[in-house]
């Protein structure tokens, strides 16, 4: 699952931009003349103040495919094949564009969607929604379990919530989740929970890690002075066979010093969370992809390492196979929400 901006290293410049050709051709870069240009593939969408951007291997070129400043936009997600883009509009309904921006599709019967995402799904890529606790596709179905979620939550809960979801190529669900319980049996207040788990596609048993934070009273509709946090980002990473999440405190989505990221260690016998670090001060979201690199984003900037240079590119100046996108304008919500398909 699952951010970005503005303004780059200008290191390379662009002649004769195909908008026909998938990827798009950069002349005069690496001793590469209009015969023999450098190819680099879009493969990065992210929305910054509500409008849609594609953008290059090395954030040289950001393709702009929106015009909507005013119109809500969030959950942006580039297809493994690099031919679609979906996002959520202000109804939380999935809009589906192509790679110039028009749209093919949108997903009226969905709405008040918490989450979504494409999976390659053996080269026939397919969508997957979360909407109402449930997983729901566009695309051809994915063999997973029916019901991966009802073993995280007790027998009494009176609130539940799973806010994000993200499958491996295993079929493993990750995904984060809310809960709320009786205080006593007898008691109107509510102790508060959070967490994140892993439903196996496998004999594998499921895992959970769950905080206890806070009281809820229904009767005041007030939480206790506890900050109330959720994880509202998952993503399994290959390269470290774990997942990377991002928690933000109830109330403080608009807040940038709210988020913070973190890594859930569930593989084997290990079932434990970490801190997620990355070279970005205040990462919102984080990203690490295997032999290919990392990616991180605030609402501030755009931090992209790459294991090895495109063929014919250049090394970058400053820190080493490392790219940025800074925004001059602050996005107006956080997060900064992206998708990298190397």
């Amino acid at each position: 699952m699952k951010y970005l901006y503005l303004s780059c290293f200008a290191i390379f410049f662009f002649l004769g931009i195909s908008s026909c050709t998938k990827y798009d051709p950069i002349y005069g870069v690496g001793q590469n003349s209009t015969i023999d240009p450098i190819e680099l593939k879009k493969d990065l969408v992210y929305i910054h103040r509500n409008d849609i951007y594609l953008v290059n291997e090395i954030l040289s070129d950001q393709k702009k495919l929106s015009n909507t400043p005013t119109s809500t936009k969030t959950h942006i997600v580039l297809s493994p094949l690099h031919d679609k883009i979906a996002y959520l509009n202000a109804n939380k309904t999935p809009v589906i564009i192509d790679t110039s921006g028009t749209q093919i599709d949108l997903l009226n019967q969905y709405s008040n969607v918490t989450d979504l995402f494409w999976h390659d799904n053996n080269g026939a890529p397919t969508l997957v929604i979360l909407v109402n606790n449930t997983i729901q596709f566009y695309g051809p179905t994915l063999n997973i379990d029916n019901n991966p979620f009802e073993y995280a939550f007790p027998l009494n809960v009176t609130f539940e919530a799973i806010d994000a979801i993200h499958i491996n190529e295993n079929l493993d669900i990750l995904f984060t989740f809310r809960y709320q319980v009786p205080f006593t049996p007898t008691s109107t207040l509510r102790k508060y929970y959070h967490g994140v788990g892993v439903n196996f596609s496998s004999s594998t048993p499921d895992k959970s890690n769950v905080t206890e934070d806070g009281v809820y009273s229904p009767i005041s509709s007030s939480y206790s002075n506890q900050s109330y946090p959720y994880y509202h980002m998952i993503k399994y990473n290959e390269a470290a066979d774990n997942a990377s999440l991002s928690r933000v405190n109830n109330g403080g989505e608009n807040n940038y010093n709210a988020y913070s990221l973190a890594a859930y260690n569930y593989v084997g016998t290990s079932n434990f969370l970490s801190n997620q670090t990355t070279t970005l001060n205040n990462g919102e979201n984080y990203y690490f992809e295997l032999n290919e690199g990392s990616l991180a984003a605030n609402p501030y900037q755009i931090r992209k390492y790459l294991v090895t240079l495109p063929t014919g590119v250049p090394p970058p100046t400053g820190t080493a196979n490392t790219y940025t996108i800074d925004f001059l304008t602050q996005n107006s919500s956080a997060p900064t929400y992206f998708d990298w398909n190397p």
